[in-house]
C-alpha cells in the first residue's frame, strides 16, 4: 500500500473512530433521523479517500475527507455535550472540552464549500485573478472561527434550529477582548457570504468556458447542486402536508440525500467514471420530471372539474377520482413523447435534427426506385447526422 493511499485512508479511520463513539453514547439509537446524516458523512469521507488515492494532486479529494470528518465531529460534539452536560451531567469525560470544540468546528468545515467551488474540477483556480477571493475566504473562515471559539457567555452547540446554549460558560472566552471578538464575527460572516457568491460566479464562468471532458465534469456538479436544492426545497414545501411530528424527520432525510448527491457527483466527475452518462441523466430528469408534473396537475385539476360537474348526478367524489385516474393513465405516454420531443428540440438540437433527418430518409427510401436519388439521399443523411469531413459511396458493379 502506497504512502498516498495510507494518507487518504486517515479520514476514513477517523470517521470510524468518531462513529464508534457516536454509537456508544446512543446517538444513532434515536432512530433514522440521526443515522442518515451519519452515513451521509461516510459517503463524503469514502469518496474523498478514493479521489485522494487516485488523484493525489487534486486537493478536492483531501477537502472532502476533511469535510466529512468535520461534519461527523460537529454532530458528535453536539450529542456528546448534550448528554454529558444536560441529560446526564458528569457521565462522560472531557465534557466541556468537547463542547468547546463543537462550538467552533462549523465555520472551518462549512467554509470548505468556497474552495470546492473555486477549485472544481481541476484543483486549480480558474485564473490568477481569483487568488484574492481564495485569500479572503480563508480570512473569513479564520474570523468566524475565532469569534465562535472565544466569545463569552454559554457554549453553543448544534446547527441552525438545533443550536442550543449549554449550562456552562465558554472556558476560553475573552472577557477583556469582547469588542475584538464581536468585530471578528461582524466582519467574518458578511465577508464569507461575499466570497461564497464570488465562488459561485467563478463556477458559472468556468462552466460557460469549459469544453470536452471538463464540461461533462461540470455538468455532474451542477446536476447534483440543482438536484440537492430541489430535494431540500421540495421537502420543505411538502412537509407542510405532514403532521408536525414528522416534519423534522423529513427535513433530515432530505438534507442527508442532498449531502450524498454532492460527493457522488464529484467522485464520478473527477474519476471520469461513465462521465458522459450525465447527458442521458439530465435528459431523463427533464422528461420524467415534466411528465410527472403534467400528470399530477391533470389529475388534481380533473378531480376538481369533474367533482363540480358530477356532483348533481353522483353526490360524491369517487367517480371523479376514478375518471381522473383513468385520464391520467391515458395521458402518460402521449405526454411523455411530446415532452421528450420538446426537450430534445430545445436542449439536444443536434440529436433532434439527426433523428428527423433519418426519419425523412427512411420515409423517402420506401418509395424511391432511382439509384442515383437513393445515393444522394444517403450521402445527405450521413452528412447531416454524422458531420464527416468527406462522404464517399462505393457501389459494387453487378456485371463483375
Amino acid at each position: 500500500m502506497s504512502r498516498t493511499t495510507v494518507l487518504a485512508l486517515i479520514p476514513v479511520a477517523l470517521w470510524l473512530a468518531l462513529a464508534a463513539i457516536f454509537v456508544l453514547i446512543g446517538g444513532p439509537l434515536r432512530g433514522l433521523v440521526v443515522a442518515l446524516p451519519l452515513f451521509a458523512t461516510l459517503a463524503i469521507v469514502l469518496v474523498g479517500a478514493i479521489v485522494a488515492a487516485r488523484r493525489p494532486g487534486n486537493p478536492i479529494g483531501w477537502m472532502l475527507g476533511a469535510a466529512g470528518v468535520g461534519l461527523i465531529g460537529q454532530g458528535l460534539s453536539g450529542e456528546y455535550a448534550t448528554r454529558a452536560l444536560v441529560i446526564a451531567p458528569g457521565s462522560l469525560p472531557a465534557d466541556v472540552a468537547v463542547a468547546w470544540i463543537g462550538s467552533w468546528i462549523e465555520p472551518p468545515t462549512v467554509g470548505l464549500v468556497v474552495f470546492l467551488l473555486l477549485l472544481f474540477p481541476t484543483g486549480r483556480l480558474p485564473s490568477h485573478g481569483w487568488r484574492p477571493v481564495a485569500w479572503l475566504a480563508g480570512l473569513a473562515i479564520l474570523l468566524m472561527t475565532f469569534a465562535a471559539a472565544f466569545r463569552t457567555g454559554a457554549l453553543i452547540v448544534g446547527v441552525g434550529q438545533r443550536a442550543a446554549p449549554l449550562p456552562v460558560p465558554n472556558p476560553l472566552g475573552l472577557p477583556t477582548a469582547v469588542g475584538a471578538v464581536e468585530l471578528a464575527g461582524a466582519i467574518g460572516t458578511p465577508l464569507y457570504v461575499l466570497v461564497l457568491a464570488a465562488s459561485v460566479l467563478a463556477l458559472v464562468l468556468r462552466f460557460r468556458a469549459a469544453r470536452g471532458e471538463e464540461r461533462q465534469q461540470m455538468k455532474w456538479f451542477v446536476y447534483a447542486a440543482v438536484t440537492s436544492i430541489a430535494i431540500v426545497v421540495g421537502s420543505a414545501i411538502g412537509s407542510r402536508w405532514f403532521p408536525e411530528a414528522f416534519r423534522g424527520a423529513i427535513g433530515f432525510i432530505a438534507f442527508s440525500l442532498a449531502m450524498v448527491a454532492f460527493p457522488l457527483s464529484v467522485g464520478i466527475a473527477l474519476l471520469r467514471y461513465r462521465l458522459y452518462d450525465i447527458d442521458l441523466l439530465i435528459n431523463k430528469t427533464f422528461v420524467y420530471g415534466a411528465t410527472t408534473a403534467t400528470i399530477g396537475v391533470t389529475f388534481f385539476a380533473g378531480i376538481v372539474v369533474l367533482q363540480a360537474a358530477l356532483r348533481p348526478l353522483t353526490g360524491g367524489s369517487e367517480v371523479a377520482v376514478a375518471v381522473s385516474t383513468l385520464l391520467s393513465f391515458a395521458l402518460f405516454h402521449p405526454a411523455r413523447r411530446w415532452i421528450q420531443s420538446a426537450v430534445d428540440q430545445r436542449f439536444y438540437r443536434s440529436r433532434y435534427d439527426a433523428a428527423r433527418t433519418l426519419d425523412r430518409f427512411a420515409t423517402g427510401l420506401s418509395g424511391e426506385v432511382d439509384l442515383d436519388m437513393v445515393r444522394a439521399d444517403l450521402a445527405f443523411a450521413v452528412r447531416e447526422t454524422l458531420r464527416p469531413a468527406h462522404v464517399s459511396l462505393w457501389l459494387r458493379d453487378r456485371a463483375r
